[in-house]
């Protein structure tokens, strides 16, 4: 049996996720990122995964006097945070809410060792963890949480090829960044990519191959299953004019929740993209084409495939100087959540208004439509409003305040709720 997927303006991702792996482990005890509390999914396509890791690289190659400390050829950035938060809602349930505050002490830290002039070794790990007042049960080791963004990463030259060895790990402890799970009392995930990425540049060509193998696991029973991919993904782009890309691209993922469980299976996209920097305040990103998901036949004794035209749209626009926004839009077929093999819709505005002196206000609004893939499963929404105040209170320690809302409606028993979420941080800069 074949089910079409339909959609109108929505966008493929590969959400993978991750176990332990030997540098994981290693770089876990050198350095320390700063972990903030995430809002929806994290990864959308493999070939923005890595969006915020390779920002931090720039960030660091680009900016004067992003790090702190130098010894030879190896620069450092340290830093700390401490957040306080309130959750009405820790449980996700719609009835018998519990709710508690919680402290998130944080250490961050940042690690460049330039080997030649174009060869380089980048190190970025946070560490925090998460302490109840109240439910002082759920204070456990596996409290412990690693920020997205935390990698190894050796970048090295060829020629004229580019090559990224990288190995991410992400520890998850809040549950209301899952957008499957609800009625949780202990959740903890962890994931680990390892893998490579490959750039070709021929001038007007630009060819990429990257491979990656995910593995993922819950350190908790509550939150989901185990299992790994393969990620395999190819694309060339031609140079139309400076800052307008348009190529075609190829995707292949291989799946397998261990025991057999609902996601295992195989699955491919092929399509076509734009990338255009339409000014220096305007820039917009493309994705289209054509994805088949195909379960194993053992898997809950269903041989049902999914398949649809994919699409996605990136844009951000500088306004003018008091405003500047970004808007997203996508359709994702995601293995790696807690509630297992998903097909997702969605849509986040969030605009930062510079209004106030020596103030940044951010303000945005998320939406979520999600459906099992095995038929009978659980179909849903999420969405709510969310907006954050910062601001520098000395040159090395900054503020913010934060507040989210989320509301979860779900045509099974038991799986809605709503739970507002405020947050005080703090942030130094040694």
């Amino acid at each position: 049996m074949t089910r079409t997927l339909h959609g109108r303006s929505a966008g493929l991702a590969f959400c993978l996720r991750a176990n332990f792996s030997i540098a994981g482990i290693l770089f876990s005890f050198v350095v320390l990122l700063p972990v903030a509390p995430a809002v929806g999914q994290d990864a959308v396509r493999m070939s923005l995964a890595s969006a915020q890791a390779a920002e931090n690289r720039h960030k660091a190659l680009t900016t004067a006097g992003y790090y702190n400390l130098k010894l030879g050829e190896t620069l450092f950035r340290f830093g700390a945070n401490l957040g306080i938060q309130y959750q009405d809602n820790i449980l996700l349930q719609e009835h018998n809410k519990e709710s508690d505050v919680l402290f998130y002490p944080q250490l961050t830290g940042e690690i460049y060792h330039r080997l030649s002039e174009i060869n380089s070794l980048s190190l970025g790990l946070g560490l925090g963890y998460q302490i109840y007042v109240e439910h002082t049960e759920f204070n456990q080791l596996n409290s412990i949480s690693i920020t997205p963004g935390s990698e190894l990463a050796f970048d090295f030259y060829v020629g004229d090829f580019w090559f990224n060895l990288h190995d991410r790990i992400t520890v998850s402890q809040n549950a209301y960044a899952d957008p499957t799970a609800t009625a949780t009392q202990n959740y903890s995930r962890l994931e680990n990519d390892a893998g490579l990425t490959a750039t070709w540049d021929l001038n007007k060509v630009i060819a990429k191959f990257g491979y990656d193998h995910i593995n993922y696991t819950s350190l908790t029973g509550e939150s989901g299953g185990d299992g790994q991919s393969d990620v395999f993904s190819v694309s060339a782009g031609y140079t139309l004019t400076p800052g307008r890309l348009l190529g075609l691209e190829e995707g292949f993922s291989m799946i397998n929740q261990n025991g057999g469980g609902n996601g295992s299976g195989t699955q491919w996209n092929s399509g076509a993209f734009y990338e255009t920097r339409v000014s220096r305040h305007f820039s917009l990103s493309l994705h289209g084409g054509y994805t088949e998901y195909h379960p194993d036949s053992s898997d809950h004794g269903t041989n049902e495939s999914f398949n649809g035209v994919y699409a996605q749209l990136v844009a951000s626009h500088t306004l003018n100087r008091w405003v500047e926004y970004s808007l997203s839009g996508g359709r994702s077929i995601t293995f790696a959540f807690s509630g297992g093999s998903y097909d997702i819709y969605t849509a986040a505005l969030n605009v930062n208004w510079h209004i106030l002196r020596k103030w940044t206000l951010g303000t945005g609004f998320d939406y979520q439509h999600g459906e099992e893939l095995i038929s009978g499963g659980e179909t849903f929404n999420r969405y709510g409003p969310q907006a954050i105040l910062t601001r520098p209170l000395t040159q090395k320690l900054s503020t913010s305040l934060s507040y989210q809302f989320f509301r979860r409606d779900s045509d099974l028993p038991d799986r809605s709720y709503s739970a507002n979420i405020i947050t005080l941080n703090f942030s130094y800069r040694f």
